[in-house]
Formats: structure tokens, C-alpha cells, sequence
């Protein structure tokens, strides 16, 4: 095992883990006794029998927790080969593997074995047991919530079923790789994150790791409409219905689900209804409607004692280039207005699109406009 850094779990650290990578959360499991390992296990997930298939004494288990606002996320190390048999769990539990060999099993079905770099979704199949094999094992484990796979689908299961994984195994090797690079990106780069907590950005973070584990693992989600959500994507009240609670309800953490259920609608008969009346979906228009807040925010906060992150994450923006670009842009067109509103009409039209915040106000008239829209130049020359 290598050495530990100050912040990160002194667990052993493969390369696909960034050097000196700051890991907040703290041990829930580390123990050398197997018993006391499957009771703190069972404790955890689900009930659990391990068994040593390894000559090694050292039968060290060990689990390293980074909790987030609405999901787990787990560093499991095993020193000794393992196997294991599990009840079915309340959720389920996406394995990245970091090192080692881990073979899936499951009542009826052929061994699936997952080296390093790969992904499987451990107790996909809903009220079935499951096991396995690991072999020098290290791998992160994300509990996610069943209930979040109805909620991003877009559509009820068969039968107005639950949506339900039907397997543990990508559907591709693509497939695959596309869910292992969000999970090192949720792993990585979003939960170490002071903005993890925010409701909003947290809700959005669990979602999109929801939609993308339906679009790695064959599911009963179905996206064929209905006759009443065809009629309904044509009705303009449901549409200012899912509106109006969009805006009353946008500093909250909301999905599209919540959006419907407000509606009176399905899920796919509200993406209808949005791609049809706004030409976007639906939280395309929380996110437009949550950037007016930001505007809004950023031209009437005091810049001494709010930053532009602060604003960003309260609005669930978490990459900050993805919130720079349309701010920017937001808060040049907001210059442009108030130019325009305050400047007298024989004055001329200056151009916005300057090399410096400064020259956003022209020369002529430079000052008095200056006192209007101090405060968003400042908040554009902080922009990345």
C-alpha cells in the first residue's frame, strides 16, 4: 500500500485516482475480523455473508464514506479475495472498479466478471439476491435510490410499473465507459465539492446519474406516448401550469416529475408539451429560468461580501464555464438595456461587445452611466 496524504483515506490508491487528491468523509468499516466486517456491512446496505477464498491472513475490510446531500459514495477495499452473498438490497449499488477482478453472480444466470475501468450495478434486479467474487478488490460504490430511475425516465414501466433495471451488465462496452467517466466525474469532482450540499445542485447531480445508469443498463423504461399524452401536449393551461410552478418553485430542487405531477401530466407528455410550446425541455427552462436569478443576483448583490461561486451554486451551477459564458452574456444584454434607458436619445448606441467591462459603458456620458451599472461591472470583471 502506498502512503496516505493528509485528507484522503490511507487506502492503497491506483492510478485512476488524481495524486494527492483531497478525499473528504471518514471510515464507516475497518476491521481485520470478518464477523464484526459483515455485521457493519449488513448495517450499511444490506445483509451480507463474506467468506475468505485467499491463503492470506489479513483479512482487513475497509470503506471510506464521502456522504452527499441524496447519495453515498463508498471507497471499498478488500486485502484478501472474497466471496459473497447478499439479500436484495433497497437500493442499488453502482460498483466502478479501481483495482482487481470483481465477478457478478446472480440465481439463473452465467458469472459476468468486471476488471479495472469497469462498471456493474450491484442488486440491479429489484427483490433478487446477489453475490460474487472479488479478487484484490478496490472499487467506489454510489447507493442510488431506485425511485430516481421513474423519476428521469420520462415515462412509467410497463404496466405503469416502477422503471427497473433488468440486468447488472452494460448493454455495451461504450455504454460502459460513458457511465464509469460519471462516476469518476461525481467521484472526483462534484461530491469533494463545498457546493455538494447545495439541494439544488445535489438533486441534479443524482438525476443525472440515474438517467445515465438507464441509458448503460437494459431497463422496462418505455417512451411510446399515450392518447392523453398526446392531447395533453397540446393543452396551453397544463403548460402554465408546469410554468408558473417552474418560477414559484426554481430555488428549489425540483425534476421534471415534480414538474408534472404539478401539471396534471405524465413525464413524456410534459417534454412533449415543452419541446412543442417553448422549443426546449423542461429543465432547459428551470435552468434559463434559475440563470435569471442569477442575473437578477449578481447585479443586486454587494460584491464585497458575495461572490460570483456563491451565486452559481445557490442556482445549482457547479461548472463554473457553464455558468460564466451565459452570464456573461445575460449581464452584457442587461448593460445594453439600462445604456440604452438611462442614455438621452441623441446620444449614440455603444458597442457591447468590448475587450474590457469598462468599455461596456462608452466614452461619451461615461460617468453618469458608470454610477448606474457599477455593480454589474464589477461582477463581469470577476468572471472567469
Amino acid at each position: 500500500m502506498r502512503g496516505s496524504t493528509p485528507g484522503r483515506p490511507p487506502m492503497c490508491v491506483p492510478p485512476d485516482h488524481q495524486a494527492g487528491e483531497c478525499v473528504s468523509g471518514s471510515f464507516i468499516v475497518d476491521s481485520r475480523d470478518i464477523g464484526e466486517a459483515e455485521a457493519l456491512l449488513t448495517k450499511t446496505y444490506t445483509r451480507v455473508k463474506l467468506s475468505n477464498t485467499s491463503r492470506s491472513a489479513c483479512t482487513r475490510t475497509r470503506v471510506w464514506r464521502t456522504p452527499a446531500t441524496s447519495l453515498n459514495v463508498d471507497d471499498i477495499e478488500y486485502s484478501y479475495d472474497v466471496t459473497f452473498e447478499a439479500d436484495p438490497s433497497d437500493n442499488i449499488l453502482l460498483c466502478r472498479m479501481l483495482k482487481g477482478v470483481f465477478e457478478a453472480r446472480q440465481p439463473g444466470r452465467e458469472p459476468v466478471p468486471f476488471g479495472r475501468g469497469e462498471c456493474a450495478a450491484m442488486g440491479a434486479v429489484v427483490n433478487t439476491p446477489f453475490g460474487g467474487f472479488i479478487r484484490n478488490g478496490y472499487f467506489t460504490l454510489i447507493s442510488v435510490p431506485r425511485s430516481l430511475l421513474s423519476e428521469v425516465a420520462g415515462a412509467s414501466g410497463k404496466g405503469d410499473e416502477p422503471v427497473r433495471l433488468t440486468s447488472s451488465t452494460p448493454v455495451s462496452t461504450a455504454a460502459g465507459r460513458h457511465l464509469v467517466d460519471v462516476i469518476d466525474h461525481v467521484r472526483h469532482s462534484v461530491v469533494n465539492s463545498p457546493a455538494a450540499h447545495e439541494p439544488i445542485l445535489a438533486g441534479a447531480v443524482a438525476r443525472y446519474l440515474a438517467a445515465s445508469m438507464l441509458t448503460t443498463f437494459p431497463n422496462t423504461a418505455t417512451s411510446e406516448p399515450t392518447t392523453r399524452d398526446r392531447n395533453d401536449s397540446c393543452n396551453a393551461e397544463l403548460l402554465r401550469r408546469a410554468v408558473t410552478y417552474i418560477h414559484d418553485h426554481a430555488h428549489t430542487d425540483i425534476s421534471p416529475a415534480d414538474i408534472a405531477a404539478a401539471a396534471g401530466v405524465t413525464p413524456l407528455a410534459l417534454l412533449n408539451l415543452f419541446r412543442k410550446h417553448r422549443d426546449c425541455t423542461p429543465m432547459e427552462y428551470v435552468r434559463k429560468v434559475r440563470l435569471d436569478h442569477a442575473h437578477n443576483d449578481l447585479a443586486d448583490c454587494d460584491p464585497a461580501t458575495t461572490t460570483v461561486s456563491d451565486i452559481a451554486h445557490r442556482w445549482g451551477f457547479h461548472q463554473m464555464e457553464a455558468f460564466r459564458l451565459p452570464i456573461r452574456a445575460g449581464l452584457r444584454r442587461r448593460t445594453r438595456a439600462t445604456r440604452l434607458k438611462t442614455a438621452p436619445s441623441s446620444e449614440p448606441a455603444y458597442r457591447i461587445a468590448s475587450s474590457t467591462p469598462e468599455q461596456v459603458v462608452g466614452d461619451a456620458a461615461g460617468a453618469r452611466h458608470h454610477l448606474v451599472l457599477e455593480p454589474v461591472l464589477q461582477f463581469l470583471r470577476r468572471l472567469p
